[in-house]
């Protein structure tokens, strides 16, 4: 019996099929978007059990990329997640746009395919303004970080512009930049604090350590068990500190920050940054390797989840976990115990 799916005509099915032989049906022989959509359509209208509708929906799932629609949905000019509703996107690249943020102020969602200014410079080869959209002879200048187009005049409506202008942060990376600073600030004041408990807590042990020492009755088991502890406590403080100085580590110093990016608590369930780790390091709360490596993963899971992979916060992602295996296999060489 033929498994292919049936034709236009028929739009029956006699038999539940695979999900391979659906992939390979709804694809044909064509890699058009347009023509995949319309055959999962049909074939999720011929669909007449649980087990076809199932496959259909399976393969609707694995063609969705999840982790990149979040990134999508901030506006690409001012870099904020936030009121839904007023965000364009682009039918080329479906990167969005608030439609107050372009000058003019956009008033209505366009009826007909709409591209965005970045579309637009790349088949037309001209640099185009992403605040008006408009490709004149009108003087430009570049953002030194994005490396996106303005017009100076279009610009000069978000702060004032100095005449041959070098290194003109655009108003999105600006205040992406100041975020970054306040955060940065944020940190150096938790390690201060961090430091000054940290020291507490040698202090306190110091004085344990002292007193156990005159205890006659004292057990090899338990020596041996406070060692233990003791390697497994200055190897994670090792860590954190190296991938807090790390040149990668900066957007995980501290939590993320939910005005500059309202979505991230929707997708990410259960947030971990270095600034948590380091208080429940302080604080004792960890009992064993397993579970500050497990905060560790979470850190870095949430960031793969969260961020595109050629993202800069994703390429740093990648980069400070390789670190971090590396760094964990050479202490834990220098260390007696294995804690993996």
């Amino acid at each position: 019996m033929d498994n292919k799916f049936p034709t236009k005509t028929t739009r029956v099915l006699t038999t539940t099929p695979s999900f391979h032989q659906i992939r390979r049906w709804i694809r044909g022989d064509s890699h058009n978007l347009t023509d995949a959509r319309k055959r999962w359509q049909e074939a999720l209208k011929s669909a007449k059990s649980a087990a076809q509708f199932s496959l259909c929906l399976d393969f609707l799932d694995e063609n969705i990329c999840w982790d990149r629609s979040a990134m999508k949905a901030m506006c690409q000019i001012c870099r904020r997640g936030d009121n839904d509703s007023q965000l364009l996107l682009c039918d080329g690249c479906d990167l969005g746009y608030h439609t107050y943020c372009f000058k003019p102020e956009m008033s209505s969602i366009p009826d007909t395919d709409w591209f965005c200014p970045e579309c637009v410079s790349q088949a037309t080869r001209r640099p185009c303004c992403l605040l008006c959209c408009r490709q004149t002879s009108r003087p430009m200048i570049t953002c030194c970080e994005c490396d996106r187009r303005f017009h100076c005049d279009c610009a000069s409506h978000y702060k004032k512009l100095e005449p041959n202008q070098k290194n003109w942060l655009c108003q999105g990376c600006e205040s992406l930049s100041k975020d970054k600073e306040s955060n940065n600030n944020r940190n150096k004041r938790l390690r201060k604090i961090s430091q000054k408990d940290s020291a507490d807590v040698n202090n306190r042990e110091n004085k344990s350590r002292k007193t156990k020492m005159k205890c006659r009755r004292r057990s090899n088991v338990e020596l041996n068990s406070k060692n233990d502890s003791l390697h497994f406590t200055e190897i994670c403080r090792i860590l954190i500190a190296d991938l807090d100085t790390h040149k990668d580590g900066w957007p995980f110093k501290s939590a993320v920050d939910p005005k500059t990016c309202p979505l991230y608590s929707k997708i990410i369930k259960k947030p971990m940054d270095l600034s948590l780790i380091q208080e429940k390091l302080t604080t004792n709360k960890y009992t064993n390797a397993h579970d500050f490596v497990a905060d560790i993963k979470l850190m870095f899971n949430n960031c793969k989840i969260f961020n595109e992979d050629d993202s800069a916060i994703g390429k740093s992602g990648r980069s400070l976990k390789k670190f971090f295996a590396k760094r964990w296999r050479e202490l834990n060489e220098i260390s007696s115990v294995d804690f993996l």
